[in-house]
């Protein structure tokens, strides 16, 4: 009989559930939209029900189109924080990372705890949505219902392993994002629970990304097919598992995620570490990675096809018609704040430059280009720490932008180095599986062998605009720092 991997990705739009072989070749592919509710004044809000229902219906659906058996499962997911009683049912609606609401929490942690010493623990700064401790102190003091009921605060990935299993858990690089835990010492640091009156029962446990925390439960296979007690791993953070699906795992290897937030992800020294990027564990042993966080990087792309109709085949072949940089046109891509690396959630979107001979194809062309810019702004930096942007590592990028000719080539020359692409836009699912497989002991596959394989071809820098861009890019980085000042006066009115 066949046995397989099994990689659930739930992400900020839907879930993900891909069937492997060993070597970690797909089989089979479900996806199910799962979208997210916009309430006006910063909400930004998911529905865990809808997460669980999709992975339910996409497991089913992807064990019915082959034989054999499910050997261990992994599952991966994106940012949000949501809160679940005894039986695992949700008791609010996920907080997702792109929410505003814990702003104020976030300024408070930071006075009682301060900056410094949350980063000496945790290896990470202090910012609403992206880690989880700003929205537990919201729940905590908004959700009447914490007051009576028992209650674990959860992150996607821990939910969806709770719903297959029972247990509570967290990896390292998903309790990296709860803000809570001691990375060296693994565990919950008690001094700023204590600080900030978070129980130790109010917490999932913690393991690494590997390892099995429990079975498939009777109810569960009897509603997807699965064998009961089938294995499940604890998963980790979606750009984790994008790494590990890519094979990126050795020093001087950088992946550049273009999806709905891009992520810059490379893997780095643990005391190399800078508080402009998001740090955690790999999800292999004594391996540490930073990312930087784009807000809205393909979202902002996507705003833009919506605002002006259209298709993006046809906007990228517009936008390729356009010359570079189109006399100083300029988008600065903070649609939703902006995370990596200036850390501002007040911060708004400008198109800087406008002419009345600019047209749709001038405006998506910079808006590709501002994306672009704030990717190289983050890779700087971390090369003046690390070898992540050296001229001697290497690029490789993935996620639905990867798709657009047009988006490459302009990345490329604003870098001024050349990107490695990747087959498969999407490596979650596989990242999923593939710790699935180191777990269980089933996988038949190394990194390096996924990385080899997974290089469709490379795309090279237009040398003729790299001085045009360097000036372009200056011009954006003071387009920001000319501005800062403005972007809070509108707070009143979206808090």
């Amino acid at each position: 009989m066949k046995r397989y991997l099994l990689g659930v990705d739930v992400g900020g739009s839907g879930c993900k559930v891909c069937l492997y072989d060993r070597e970690g070749r797909p089989v089979a592919t479900s996806y199910r939209e799962t979208p997210l509710a916009l309430r006006g004044g910063g909400l930004v809000e998911g529905d865990p029900g809808g997460w669980w229902e999709s992975c339910l219906a996409g497991i089913k659906e992807v064990l019915g189109r082959c034989s054999g058996e499910v050997a261990g499962i992994g599952v991966s997911g994106t940012n949000a924080t949501l809160v679940v009683d005894q039986r695992g049912e949700p008791l609010y609606p996920a907080i997702m990372q792109l929410d505003l609401r814990s702003i104020k929490m976030a300024e408070e942690i930071e006075q009682r705890i301060g900056f410094t010493k949350m980063f000496e623990i945790t290896g990470n700064r202090i910012a609403p949505g992206t880690f989880s401790l700003p929205a537990i102190l919201w729940m905590k003091r908004n959700i009447p219902a914490l007051k009576v009921e028992k209650h674990t605060f959860l992150v996607p990935t821990g939910f969806i392993v709770f719903k297959l299993t029972g247990r509570r858990t967290v990896d390292y690089s998903r309790a990296a994002t709860m803000l809570l835990f001691d990375y060296r010492q693994k565990r919950w640091d008690a001094q700023v629970m204590g600080e900030l009156g978070i129980g130790l029962e109010e917490l999932p446990e913690i393991h690494p990304p590997w390892e099995v925390v429990g079975g498939v439960r009777p109810e569960v296979a009897e509603r997807t097919g699965l064998k009961a007690g089938t294995p499940v791993v604890a998963g980790c953070m979606d750009t984790v598992a994008a790494m590990l699906g890519a094979g990126i795992a050795a020093k001087a290897q950088t992946l550049i995620t273009l999806g709905t937030v891009g992520r810059v992800s490379a893997v780095t020294d643990e005391g190399k570490w800078r508080p402009e990027f998001l740090n955690c564990h790999h999800g292999v042993e004594d391996k540490w990675v930073s990312i930087a966080l784009i807000n809205t990087a393909g979202a902002c792309l996507r705003w833009y096809r919506d605002l002006v109709g259209g298709d993006y085949g046809a906007l990228n072949k517009e936008a390729a018609s356009v010359e570079a940089g189109r006399e100083g046109l300029i988008f600065l891509p903070y649609l939703g704040g902006e995370k990596s690396p200036i850390w501002d959630a007040r911060a708004r979107g400008i198109f800087f430059g406008l002419r009345l001979h600019h047209t749709r194809a001038h405006l998506y062309r910079a808006v590709l280009e501002g994306i672009s810019m704030a990717i190289r702004h983050n890779l700087e930096i971390m090369a003046a720490r690390d070898r992540a942007s050296s001229p001697e590592s290497d690029l490789y990028v993935n996620g639905g932008g990867a798709a657009s000719p047009v988006w490459l080539t302009i990345l490329s020359s604003v870098l001024g180095r050349p990107l490695f692409v990747l087959k498969n836009p999407e490596t979650e699912p596989l990242g999923a599986a593939w710790l699935a497989g180191k777990g269980t002991g089933e996988g038949r596959c190394s990194l390096e062998e996924l990385l080899q394989r997974g290089i469709s071809f490379r795309v090279w820098p237009r040398e003729e605009q790299r001085a045009f861009y360097d000036e372009l890019f200056a011009m954006y980085r003071h387009l920001y720092t000319a501005n800062k000042d403005l972007f809070g006066l509108g707070e009143t009115l979206l808090l």
